[in-house]
């Protein structure tokens, strides 16, 4: 789907398990225990590869593709305060007064 920020567009996906992006990758379970996290926690988080090095993503997440290609992770309220849906409204400028008047 396609967002709008105060400038530029991008395209975004709300993150909720493996396969909803195919920038995320399984955390795997020597990084996952390195961290001390729970393996069970790790199995439902991603890891996605981005200008900062690697970035945890949580179900929930939104993974921003800027227009140069970039990625990024991004909580649901980070992303909300700093997106909206694009507009995606298409407008006939080709009808004249009489096809309006017709119908």
């Amino acid at each position: 789907m396609t967002y709008t920020s105060l400038s530029i567009e991008v395209e975004a996906v709300q993150w909720w398990k493996h396969g909803d992006h195919v920038a995320v990758d399984r955390i795997p379970a020597p990084i996952a225990q390195d961290c001390g996290a729970a393996l069970e926690q790790a199995a439902m988080c991603g890891l996605l590869k981005d200008d900062n090095g690697t970035t945890v993503v949580q179900p929930g997440d939104f993974v921003v593709a800027e227009p140069d290609g970039r990625l990024m992770a991004l909580t649901q309220s980070q992303f909300l305060v700093r997106y909206a849906p694009a507009c995606s409204l298409t407008i006939d400028v080709s009808a004249t007064a009489t096809d309006v008047e017709d119908a």
